[in-house]
């Protein structure tokens, strides 16, 4: 087990909200008159509820989205608006989920509205642990693909779902994760494929960290070591300090161990450390490294430190245990095995 899931899942609903607001275009320029067939009234309500939403304000958002739907009950994009200020306000799934459903029903034929909804399942996905929420924003990403099949974002958020679905603890019947990793880099690539800046642009929007790591994490997946490399090594260069680059370092220094290179893996691992010191999932993956390269004791002493930090970071224990196994320390391996199922949830009383 390494830091690199914990750093994922932790970010998932974070990365997934900047996502909803620069892709479906939330962040509109004023426009002097409204849309064809918009109410004018009902635009200038809509107009103010995007600026409250883009200020976080999502409270009054919605209720300027309300407002304007009062006016014009066929406003799909108040609808679909509205739906993503209550996914954002406490995460209220239920009632943003109507508004998109909704919203689509007035409009089937506008992708942005499938992408909406889409964001807001892989939200609900990842807070539920639940398969089928990304299933269904895969179909509706999908959907959106058949209205408009050079959609470049569309592409990069179905590829993101898929990713997502593949880091998931799914124990599905015939389902494929690999096949999922490599969906997932097909999607990315045909991104890119329509959109040579697209790339650049969620780079910028959504920081080229998270970008790096997301594409970094794919190939790393599919044992594409090189270029899951060549992906960190480029998101540190050009954030080299930045709030995520300890998790760079400490990503490709996972890389580097499945390649065998223990001595550059510790090294980025080190690196790791010296940015986020109270981080325990720096210390695991190390702690980790130091257990594949057969220094035992080096990784119970990390993996010690990071349960230090955090006594309810699981894959610590997972990873001490191993080490303690190996040494033949069977009662403390024991357990730590115990407290990590414990953690995990798999204990049966």
């Amino acid at each position: 087990m390494n830091h690199a899931t914990k750093f994922f899942k932790n970010r998932a609903l974070f990365f997934m909200a900047v996502t909803a607001v620069f892709l479906l275009g939330v962040r509109v320029s004023a426009v002097a008159e409204p849309p064809a067939g918009v109410n004018p009234l009902a635009w200038e309500y809509y107009e103010r509820g995007i600026s409250y939403l883009n200020g976080d304000n999502y409270t009054q958002a919605i209720s300027e989205f309300t407002e304007a739907i009062r006016i014009d009950p066929n406003f799909a994009e108040a609808y679909s608006n509205r739906g993503l200020s209550h996914l954002y306000n406490w995460a209220d799934y239920d009632h943003a989920i109507s508004d998109h459903n909704e919203a689509i029903r007035i409009n089937p034929n506008l992708a942005s509205l499938y992408l909406a909804r889409g964001i807001t399942y892989i939200n609900r996905g990842s807070s539920a642990g639940n398969k089928q929420y990304y299933d269904r924003a895969i179909a509706d990403y999908t959907q959106a693909l058949r209205i408009d099949p050079d959609n470049a974002r569309a592409y990069y958020l179905r590829g993101s779902a898929y990713y997502q679905r593949a880091m998931g603890l799914f124990r599905e019947r015939g389902y494929n994760r690999e096949q999922d990793y490599d969906l997932a880099m097909d999607d990315y690539n045909e991104a890119i494929r329509i959109n040579a800046d697209y790339a650049e642009s969620i780079k910028r929007d959504l920081g080229p960290v998270r970008f790096y790591y997301h594409q970094g994490k794919a190939y790393r997946n599919k044992q594409d070591y090189d270029r899951a490399i060549a992906s960190f090594t480029e998101g540190i260069r050009i954030e080299p300090d930045g709030v995520n680059t300890a998790t760079m370092y400490s990503n490709r220094g996972l890389v580097y161990a499945a390649k065998g290179d223990y001595d550059r893996a510790i090294a980025d691992h080190n690196e790791a450390i010296s940015l986020e010191p109270r981080d325990p999932g720096v210390y695991s993956d190390r702690g980790n490294t130091y257990y594949n390269k057969g220094d035992y004791d080096q990784a119970i002493a990390d993996c010690t430190e990071a349960i230090r930090l955090d006594p309810r970071y699981a894959p610590a224990y997972e990873n001490r245990y191993r080490a303690y196994e190996r040494k033949g320390e069977g009662d403390l391996a024991g357990d730590d095995l115990i407290k990590f199922m414990e953690l995990e949830g798999r204990l049966g009383w």
